[in-house]
């Protein structure tokens, strides 16, 4: 059952942490704490239970995408309507490219999961968000279509020296 209370996030700055370590533990049993660094990425501080779950949840969404985009291929009106509700960005890529991004997210995510880390879905979502940004504005999807000229084709670079 979802309880509320253990969505919220306490912020808290390292320092604090490493001066009272035992109250932020408490609060590890009911929330996630984020740790803010001065010299660093910030740390998230989950019990490992909740991170099991998300990392089955994963695993489970990964899969009913994967499901689905076999599904869809009869009843292809779904994956505007999927992509509606939980990427709208995308949908200014062409049909085709939809598809295919849906798809490589479910296998991304569950190749993560069996990896136990989910940096390169990470990185997979953040590229397909630039293509979609690309599709977006006309005259950069253009630049990258063009033929190059051919005084560009004929130049050559200087090898570096050294």
């Amino acid at each position: 059952m979802y309880d509320a209370a253990m969505a919220i996030l306490i912020e808290k700055n390292l320092s604090d942490f490493l001066r009272g370590s035992g109250k932020t533990l408490r609060d590890v049993e009911r929330h996630d704490v984020v740790l803010h660094r001065r010299d660093g990425e910030d740390l998230l501080l989950t019990e490992k239970r909740r991170e099991d779950g998300m990392r089955e949840t994963f695993q489970l969404l990964a899969s009913l995408v994967q499901s689905f985009m076999g599904a869809s291929a009869a009843n292809g009106d779904h994956v505007a309507e999927v992509l509606d509700r939980s990427a709208p960005w995308a949908l200014v890529m062409p049909r085709e490219e939809q598809e295919r991004f849906l798809q490589e997210i479910a296998q991304k995510a569950r190749a993560c999961h069996g990896l136990g880390s989910f940096e390169p879905l990470t990185r997979l979502f953040e590229g397909w968000q630039t293509t979609a940004s690309i599709y977006a504005h006309s005259e950069v999807l253009e630049q990258l279509n063009a033929e190059p000229d051919a005084e560009e084709a004929r130049a050559v670079v200087a090898r570096p020296a050294g």
